[in-house]
């Protein structure tokens, strides 16, 4: 799950978010995390889940 994580900031984020407005900081939380979830469990079983 970390590893997801700090992977996908990595990837898709730039910037230091000690400067930024805390609801941006919060978006990105919320992108990373959801990819995290897709990135350690497959989304077959997601839906099992979500349904």
């Amino acid at each position: 799950m970390d590893f997801g994580h700090e992977i996908f900031h990595y990837l898709r984020h730039c910037g230091c978010q000690l400067n930024m407005h805390t609801l941006f900081i919060d978006l990105q939380e919320w992108q990373t995390n959801n990819f995290t979830y897709h990135f350690c469990v497959p989304t077959f079983m997601l839906d099992k889940l979500y349904n």
